[in-house]
């Protein structure tokens, strides 16, 4: 999440960082079960959209499908915004930065990649957004996949 850029510089400059402790391995995926539930309690929506990075979300894959199942039963369609990995990083100039920029890219569309594959598995658009995207042309999109698909 948030310290992976800080993580990464280390990385690239040999600081080395403590290992961490402990793991709480499943966190997001109970984390999104319990919005999805606070969502869906007033009633059936005609669109949920979730925004999230969705790291994390396919670590307890059960709990996140059922998760999945009770949102798509409650709302018309579900559309995922999430960050496109390296939108929001800012432009580098020298061969160096270029690399790094590219292994932050790399490393962030593989965090992404499980949640946004266990979405669209189980029928919610997902759409990647960049900060020069407007919300509409977002969701439009997200409305245009799920009628596609």
């Amino acid at each position: 999440g948030q310290l992976a850029p800080l993580r990464q510089l280390c990385r690239l400059r040999g600081i080395e960082l403590p290992y961490r402790t402990t793991w709480e391995h499943g966190k997001r995926a109970a984390g999104f079960a319990a919005a999805v539930e606070r969502a869906v309690a007033g009633g059936r929506r005609d669109v949920v959209i979730l925004i999230s990075d969705l790291i994390g979300l396919a670590e307890d894959e059960s709990r996140a499908v059922r998760a999945i199942a009770r949102l798509r039963k409650a709302a018309g369609s579900v559309i995922a915004l999430a960050p496109a990995p390296g939108a929001f990083l800012p432009a580098v100039a020298s061969s160096h930065g270029r690399r790094g920029r590219e292994l932050m890219i790399r490393d962030a569309r593989a965090a992404l990649e499980p949640g946004k594959k266990l979405l669209l598995r189980h029928g919610v658009s997902v759409v990647e957004g960049s900060p020069a995207d407007s919300l509409d042309r977002l969701i439009d999109n997200g409305r245009v996949r799920l009628r596609a698909g």
